[in-house]
């Protein structure tokens, strides 16, 4: 099963930011076993649209292409591994 984690973020988010850098800590140490994508929601208005993104920071998981999971505001570290689960 192919899983694909997305933030929707802007870079004037400063918790959009965080978000990243917590997952890029999680990547270096193995411990995100997924794909990763970041969405500048004012670059990809059609995929802003698609997922009905209405806010950032906004993450998605994707499971064979469904979304299965979402969430919108701030994530630390222990709950972006909880979230991936």
């Amino acid at each position: 099963m192919k899983r694909k984690l997305i933030l929707f973020y802007s870079a004037r988010c400063g918790k959009c930011h965080a978000i990243n850098k917590r997952v890029e800590r999680l990547k270096k140490e193995d411990l995100f076993p997924l794909e990763y994508e970041k969405i500048d929601v004012f670059e990809q208005k059609d995929l802003v649209d698609k997922y009905k993104v209405d806010g950032v920071p906004t993450i998605i998981l994707l499971e064979s292409n469904k979304e299965t999971k979402r969430i919108k505001g701030s994530m630390y570290r222990e709950d972006i591994i909880d979230f991936i689960k």
